[in-house]
């Protein structure tokens, strides 16, 4: 998941477990199955919410995570498809 309204720096703001639960419906709602990863907009995330997300059983992306985990948004925008057909 990459944030919930994926706005700029939405998780410098300390976030409950409410508005995480929210957005992980969301992602599901469009994705089909629940999001297991989350990665930050603009990768601004404080140790208050990175600790609350792990509790909830998320694999925090860094920066890093750029290289190996694509970012998919639910109207397939972007340069690269949501497809993975699209990418072979």
């Amino acid at each position: 998941m990459h944030g919930v309204y994926h706005t700029y720096q939405e998780f410098n703001t300390d976030r409950s477990e409410e508005y995480i639960q929210n957005g992980a419906d969301e992602f599901e709602k469009c994705f089909g199955f629940a999001p297991t990863r989350f990665k930050a907009p603009q990768v601004a995330l404080p140790y208050s919410n990175t600790l609350m997300l792990e509790k909830k059983g998320y694999t925090i992306d860094t920066l890093l995570g750029d290289l190996f985990h694509k970012v998919y948004h639910c109207n397939d925008q972007g340069f690269y498809s949501n497809s993975i057909s699209d990418l072979i």
